[in-house]
Order: C-alpha cells, then structure tokens, then sequence
C-alpha cells in the first residue's frame, strides 16, 4: 500500500520556519508523521493554539486523517499544498483502501 501522507512538513509562524521529517521508522512510533511531528514541534516550544491560527504549513504530498485532525485540533485550518492553499477538512474523510 502506498503511503498517503507526506514526508516532510514545514510550518512557517512569525517568520521562522519549523521542518520535520516523518519519524515512524526511527522512532518506533507509527503517529510520528512530519506533519504530527510539527505539531509535537510547536507544542515544544510552548506555542499555544491561539498562537499558531494564522501560521501555514507547507508539505510536500497529501496529509492522513490523523495529521489533519492533529493541524485541526492545534486550530491551524489550511495547508499549503503544490502552492494552494487547501481547508484541513478536506483531509478528513480520505479513504485507504
């Protein structure tokens, strides 16, 4: 099966940016996502929900369902996505099959 979600994120916010590569292997964890891992990121350096709102994350390929409900329960709505800006909800209901 392929893997939907992207390999690397980047989350631009205040104008510094957070990258993250997908850690799933190395960290015996099957949630660290880059995408999970930019959040994880964030949470780190103290950045509450309020914070982030109008910060953008940029990725490579698509997110999973997961890494969506992560980016929408950190409040962030939209990703960037091959230079469009897509509404995190759209993620939500993609289906593996």
């Amino acid at each position: 099966m392929e893997h939907i979600c992207t390999p690397k994120a980047t989350i631009v916010i205040h104008g510094q940016s957070i990258s993250q590569t997908q850690k799933c292997l190395e960290n015996d964890d099957p949630t660290a996502h880059a995408v999970v891992e930019s959040v994880r990121t964030l949470k780190k350096l103290r950045l509450r929900p309020q914070q982030v709102q109008d910060c953008r994350i940029y990725v490579e390929q698509g997110i999973c369902p997961m890494c969506a409900a992560a980016l929408r329960n950190y409040h962030i709505k939209y990703v960037m996505m091959n230079r469009q800006e897509v509404e995190i909800t759209k993620f939500y209901f993609q289906t593996i099959l």
